[in-house]
């Protein structure tokens, strides 16, 4: 696992074509650091379901797929060209004490060079994960693209999947999107990336953590999951008695329907 197959590491972005190892078929959908390992690794979405997870280590969500198709792999591993059976080890060379195999040609295709990781074909719509290292990467819908008023360069505001964010699409009193609070959320663009998948993913199959989450036991996992619920729930409740709350009782719900006093009384003979 140590065999160097690419040197040009810095040419790989979001939404690159490459084989793992040389053999395994996928999409790079994260790259940056990871908490279970040191140094800047790739998050790929393999073809097929030969993977080891969905995107996601320890609690933490670094990207979104299906389960089994996700892989976390050193970028110097990762091939833009499948290698031929028995090609990687015809071009390996052992050093003369035994140790670390390298690399006598690297395998790598003509590199195009982009401003921003993948994220210069964005448009308003595209799924979106929003890359964070240390907070675990977020998912949502692409709701603006363009320059703000709090920070120079150019931003992209999703709207999350989950209430994970920090405002309702304004910041500072400027309205750039409209969505929930605590559903907006801003990020420089070359740390926003287009999902593999454009369907939102449902919370029994792939479920988003706050960042730094650690990963529990089973029952603490289950019990974690049936208050997050119950919150949900819960919100859900309060906002709609507050909403209730707010608008003044008419005057014809609080009285009972006039019954006419003198009304005759007709008796069939």
């Amino acid at each position: 696992s140590s065999v160097v197959l690419t040197e040009d590491t810095d040419s790989f972005i979001i939404g690159d074509r490459v084989w793992v190892g040389g053999t395994k078929p996928g999409q790079i959908a994260y790259i940056g650091e990871i908490k279970f390992a040191p140094g800047d690794w790739a998050g790929i979405v393999l073809d097929e379901p030969i993977g080891k997870n969905d995107g996601s280590v320890a609690g933490i969500r670094y990207f979104q797929c299906e389960n089994k198709k996700g892989i976390f792999s050193r970028l110097t591993r990762l091939t833009r060209k499948q290698l031929m059976p028995g090609e990687e080890i015809s071009q390996t060379v052992t050093s003369p004490n035994n140790s670390v195999p390298t690399v006598t040609s690297r395998v790598t295709s003509p590199v195009t060079h982009v401003g921003a990781k993948s994220s210069g074909d964005l448009k308003l719509g595209d799924r979106v994960i929003v890359m964070n290292a240390t907070a675990g990467s977020k998912s949502g819908v692409l709701r603006y693209i363009g320059t703000t008023l709090f920070a120079a360069g150019e931003w992209c505001g999703v709207e999350l999947d989950d209430p994970l964010g920090k405002n309702d699409g304004s910041v500072n009193g400027v309205r750039y999107f409209e969505c929930q609070d605590k559903f907006g959320l801003f990020a420089p663009k070359a740390k926003v990336s287009r999902s593999p998948t454009s369907r939102r993913p449902s919370s029994s199959s792939c479920a988003m953590h706050p960042g730094g989450l650690k990963s529990f036991g089973s029952k603490e996992s289950l019990n974690s999951t049936a208050s997050t619920k119950s919150i949900q729930s819960n919100t859900r409740v309060r906002l709609g008695v507050n909403s209730l709350s707010k608008k003044p009782p008419s005057h014809s719900t609080m009285t009972t329907p006039a019954v006419p006093k003198h009304t005759p009384l007709q008796v069939r003979v």
